[in-house]
């Protein structure tokens, strides 16, 4: 019997390492993510995989479907799809897409992967894009990062009171109440600490940008602040602690994320991936169903 299971812990991420490659594995512990792995509960063996991303409030995003090729034609990957379009209507998501991080060149094999997606009510195939990832040297020759704002009112998440913090957090959660974007106090347990950032000026807070990273890349968490010379100096700040840790030498921006706009006037198009994608509406699944 097949059980969908949602990883719980490291040791769980290593019951997938056959089924996704490191770059996929590294998202299933960060927020907006979600991981779910088929697991075969007879022989102990876990045969199927899928990371989705919830960062949208249009459409969840299927990122990664992998079947153990000798247990494929057995019904695992519906069954995966099927828990990603439960998981879009509880959320009251209208849409599902299949928007893989590593998409086959080969036109014949992302025929087949279209073929079989339009058995289950997917469109045709498009183009969009997907998440951004810049270089820090990159984002260094953007006008932004040349202009250098000043850092005055910037600490550490390490040296700002957790009480406070959690305070200003809470109050943007309540006033974003519903949104599949803002989960604070996620985001707030899984930043690093030492790269994320706080505005504080005269004892208010007035914006953070909270980051996680893996290896040698950031994620952008959150970034919520009043006004843009705020959020300019808060990414600058990010940046001076990533030039500190020596080791972080990209970002990741969610495309969906608040301040897209921001973050796209200062990181450019240059970052922005373009993914193939498939897409499905939650009533089409459920009729059939």
């Amino acid at each position: 019997m097949i059980v969908l299971y949602e990883p719980e812990s490291y040791n769980d991420i290593k019951l997938a390492e056959h089924l996704a490659p490191p770059h996929v594995l590294e998202r299933f512990y960060l927020p907006k993510y979600t991981a779910i792995l088929a697991v075969d509960d007879q022989n102990a063996v876990t045969c199927g995989a899928m990371l989705v991303s919830i960062s949208r409030r249009e459409r969840l995003d299927i990122l990664w479907l992998y079947v153990m090729r000798d247990r494929r034609c057995e019904g695992i990957g519906e069954q995966l799809l099927s828990k990603a379009f439960e998981m879009a209507t509880k959320r009251k998501i209208r849409h599902v897409g299949v928007m893989p991080l590593d998409c086959p060149e080969d036109p014949a094999v992302r025929e087949r992967i279209g073929d079989y997606l339009y058995g289950y009510g997917f469109s045709t195939e498009q183009q969009v894009y997907g998440d951004r990832v810049v270089k820090i040297s990159e984002y260094d020759q953007t006008d932004a990062g040349k202009t250098h704002v000043s850092q005055e009112h910037i600490l550490s998440m390490n040296d700002v009171h957790e009480v406070e913090l959690k305070g200003y957090l809470k109050r943007y959660a309540d006033r974003l109440a519903g949104s599949p974007l803002y989960e604070y106090d996620f985001a707030l347990k899984h930043c690093n600490r030492d790269l994320s950032v706080v505005y504080q000026k005269d004892k208010e807070i007035g914006g953070v940008f909270l980051v996680s990273s893996v290896e040698s890349r950031m994620y952008a968490i959150a970034l919520t602040s009043s006004r843009p010379m705020e959020s300019l100096a808060l990414i600058e700040g990010v940046r001076t602690a990533a030039e500190k840790n020596g080791s972080v030498l990209s970002i990741m921006v969610p495309y969906s994320m608040r301040n897209e706009r921001l973050l796209q006037n200062l990181f450019s198009d240059k970052g922005k991936a373009v993914y193939p994608l498939w897409d499905a509406s939650t009533d089409t699944w459920n009729k059939r169903a």
